[in-house]
């Protein structure tokens, strides 16, 4: 069963925020941010319901904790890796990288979104 967009988005967000669980570093309570994780880290599980998408994250060098997020949805029938990997993805990547802000490309669960909301 589908779930919406709006679903979809929110679990991102919630994605994003956990995603510096994923690595291991050391933390020093004296400099608490630092230690940001950056890079393309694909393949990140969002589950809603029984439902599992993949998302991917780019977090560029010297963006802080505290940084704003621009989440991108891909077109229908795109993994968010690969949509990551064409020519627009890496413009928002550059985009990314000027304004030290995560990017985080979301890809409709069973390959489409669920626009009309059926079984939602």
């Amino acid at each position: 069963m589908k779930k919406s967009a709006f679903v979809s988005i929110v679990l991102a967000l919630v994605m994003f925020a956990s995603c510096a669980l994923a690595a291991e570093y050391t933390y020093n309570p004296e400099k608490p941010y630092d230690g940001v994780m950056t890079g393309l880290f694909n393949n990140v599980a969002i589950t809603v319901g029984e439902d599992t998408g993949l998302a991917t994250y780019y977090l560029p060098e010297g963006m802080t904790p505290w940084a704003q997020a621009t989440i991108v949805l891909t077109p229908d029938n795109t993994t968010a890796e690969a949509f990551a990997a064409t020519e627009i993805g890496a413009q928002w990547k550059a985009l990314a990288d000027e304004y030290k802000i995560a990017v985080v490309f979301l890809a409709p669960v069973d390959g489409t979104w669920n626009l009309d909301l059926q079984g939602a």
